[in-house]
């Protein structure tokens, strides 16, 4: 993956722009890049409070389930005070890890 992409799409992430992480993601694996201190562009968006952000990453058609990520995001939103976020990332992580754990 090429480093100026997984940049502009963490920075994207981090600021809440939309339309960034749709044109940066179209048709490509990058919403599940992780750096190498172990964030992820979902939990930037979710330490923004960027729900439409979140929202988008977890409906992406490429995003690979990985519950380590939902679980830190949901820690994260829930240390930043974004109780939304924190629920639909808990929920996400309901419907569709749970299911499979069972």
């Amino acid at each position: 993956m090429n480093d100026n992409i997984f940049s502009d799409i963490t920075t994207a992430c981090s600021s809440g722009n939309i339309d960034a992480v749709r044109r940066l993601a179209q048709g490509q694996p990058i919403l599940n890049a992780v750096e190498r201190s172990g964030i992820s562009p979902l939990h930037l968006a979710c330490e923004g409070g960027h729900l439409e952000v979140v929202k988008y990453i977890l409906q992406h058609e490429f995003y690979l389930i990985d519950t380590e990520i939902l679980a830190k995001a949901a820690a994260i939103a829930r240390v930043h005070g974004y109780e939304q976020i924190r629920s639909y990332v808990t929920l996400y992580y309901i419907k569709y890890c749970r299911k499979s754990a069972v």
